[in-house]
């Protein structure tokens, strides 16, 4: 099994799941892969931020037969593979964080000044998410949606969409940034009682970019 991986970034380079182990980073335990469509989407997700804030090489899994692969594959010589989406991920202890003070981000939103937010967030989106909360790894995006399911689920949901079956989108969880400059000038535009349509407006793009 060869991946591209963001070790390079190179769609013409792939690497063996040995060549990722001898690279794992500081106190690193899981392989941490993404799923998507092709390598160009999959190198611009929002749930990267973190690993490539501490050094952490991730796996793309962007070949229509990974879905079923990775319901057979869940360990490595005793390394988990995890898919970096996971809502319970805790990179605190592993690699490094480069504090490159020109990508140092904004002070994060005072609590009350988050919640108004996030309470703007839950409901024009309603049931379409599971929760809306802060995010603990985003860095440069401005929101992300994480998935609770586990396993065999999510990758069915995924084959399902490939063989063009019947399928409901899974309800996730949608983390918020109050680093971020976006979620900065919505609450803004929400403090000084602006064009509601407008405010609905950001939302939406929001979630959909997430989406």
């Amino acid at each position: 099994l060869f991946f591209q991986s963001t070790h390079d970034d190179d769609p013409e380079s792939f690497h063996s799941l040995d060549d990722y182990i001898g690279r794992l980073a500081t106190n690193q335990q899981d392989i941490y892969y993404i799923v998507g469509d092709d390598h160009t989407s999959a190198r611009r997700s929002p749930h990267l931020d973190a690993f490539r804030q501490r050094g952490i090489e991730v796996l793309y899994m962007v070949d229509p037969v990974d879905n079923a692969m990775l319901m057979g594959l869940d360990e490595f010589k005793g390394h988990k593979l995890r898919n970096v989406d996971e809502s319970d991920i805790d990179l605190g202890e592993i690699g490094e964080v480069n504090t490159d003070a020109e990508d140092a981000p904004q002070e994060p939103l005072a609590d009350n000044q988050f919640e108004t937010v996030q309470e703007r967030f839950k409901s024009i989106l309603g049931n379409r998410v599971k929760d809306v909360r802060e995010s603990k790894t985003l860095t440069g995006s401005a929101a992300r949606l994480v998935s609770d399911e586990k396993g065999a689920q999510r990758n069915m949901f995924r084959i399902n969409r490939l063989l063009d079956r019947d399928y409901q989108l899974p309800v996730k969880t949608l983390e918020l940034n109050p680093r971020h400059t976006l979620i900065h000038n919505l609450n803004t535009m929400l403090a000084s009682g602006g064009d509601e349509r407008l405010n609905d407006a950001v939302v939406e793009q929001g979630f959909e970019t997430a989406l």
